[in-house]
């Protein structure tokens, strides 16, 4: 089923949200999963136009959802007219309202945007992103686009960026004046057929703000080494996380979906990630929901948590160009399914409380759910009975 064929109202409706206390904690927690899923009609005064890279992440319209401890992104470019779920407000005021059907459900609060002073740049929520270039000031790319078998919902084509590691170091330093505490950041990039497969690009940047900026927690986003020893520099180099995605769990579906990608197998993703563990570095893995089905997006869970590693799950999300650019939108009721599912599996292992400690995407959840499941039963009272958490 294509995107624009997505009956939307039929996914608002298996949400079963409660229109007789429409403020409700488990209407806000469905409306995030709906939000991160399909997204929403946007229709705010004085919203600036976004000129962002999009490669660099999720990016989107950052909202707080009822309280602080509900996060949702909604993605630029699943901002669409015709979604029955609609935002309404002032971006000047930070505040909005969440309707459906003509009937506004509850308020949210937007959270602005800051300028880091680097296109390639990006800060969401808590993080700066950026996607950086196999030398500085040259070129991005991934040798699975070059060799023309890249991962189904990525774009990742060769293209110059203007950045290098000082620019980083200035985006950090504007960032935490102008929000008076320092961000995490979070660093990925293309994929690169070297033993370390492209590990190298990152420690410049990492090296600069170490340098500068000591107590800096950096996530780095990389594909596994071919020689484990090649994760050495960045740990001694004090990184904070290191997360390196298995994406999808079976044979079928990382063959198909992850076409070059796919020769690098689970033990390699295995043996890197408890290396970093043992070395005291966070980690975690995202493993993206839809194409398979759930048995399997379990598995891949489990297969993680089984080695100390927390999943950072996502709904399907392609970019436009990708190959699976039309793929049909992911439910919004069965990815918060699956989440809680993956979220009991998380805590039976005790990698949960982990994934709340980790720099980068994982600890946020506004592209995701099982942060925003995870602090707000954190956070619940005595006595109350939200039957998803």
């Amino acid at each position: 089923m294509a995107a624009t064929e997505v009956l939307y109202e039929d996914y608002v409706d298996e949400l079963k949200l409660d229109h007789d206390d429409v403020d409700s904690l488990l209407n806000k927690v469905k409306i995030c999963s709906y939000l991160v899923c399909c997204g929403a009609s946007v229709e705010l005064e004085s919203y600036p136009v976004h000129d962002r890279d999009f490669r660099t992440g999720n990016s989107g319209l950052q909202l707080s959802v009822g309280t602080p401890l509900l996060r949702a992104l909604v993605p630029f470019f699943y901002m669409d007219e015709a979604n029955p779920i609609k935002l309404r407000g002032d971006y000047a005021t930070r505040q909005a309202v969440i309707e459906y059907a003509g009937k506004e459900l509850f308020e949210v609060t937007i959270v602005p945007d800051m300028e880091t002073g680097n296109e390639n740049i990006n800060l969401e929520f808590d993080t700066l992103i950026a996607a950086i270039p196999e030398e500085p000031y040259g070129m991005r790319s991934c040798c699975y686009h070059r060799a023309g078998n890249p991962c189904a919902f990525c774009i990742l084509g060769t293209k110059n960026v203007r950045l290098g590691p000082e620019d980083l170091v200035e985006a950090y330093e504007r960032i935490s004046i102008e929000r008076g505490e320092e961000p995490q950041v979070l660093l990925t990039g293309g994929t690169s057929s070297a033993r370390d497969r492209g590990l190298s690009k990152y420690v410049p940047y990492v090296k600069e703000l170490r340098s500068n900026f000591g107590d800096s927690r950096v996530a780095i986003e990389a594909a596994p080494p071919q020689d484990i020893s090649c994760l050495d520099t960045l740990i001694d180099l004090g990184m904070d996380t290191f997360a390196a995605n298995i994406e999808f769990f079976s044979t079928e579906a990382r063959d198909s979906l992850l076409p070059g990608k796919s020769a690098i197998a689970l033990d390699e993703y295995k043996d890197a990630l408890a290396y970093c563990n043992n070395a005291g570095v966070r980690t975690f893995s995202a493993v993206i929901t839809g194409p398979e089905d759930k048995a399997e997006t379990l598995k891949a869970v489990e297969f993680l948590a089984g080695i100390g590693v927390p999943t950072n799950l996502l709904c399907l999300r392609p970019f436009h160009g990708a190959a699976l650019q039309n793929h049909a939108r992911v439910n919004p009721a069965w990815f918060l399914e699956v989440t809680n599912e993956a979220v009991r599996i998380m805590d039976r292992y005790g990698v949960l409380e982990d994934l709340s400690h980790t720099a980068g995407c994982g600890s946020c959840g506004a592209c995701a759910m099982e942060m925003n499941l995870y602090r707000i039963s954190r956070n619940a009272k005595s006595g109350d009975d939200y039957s998803l958490l």
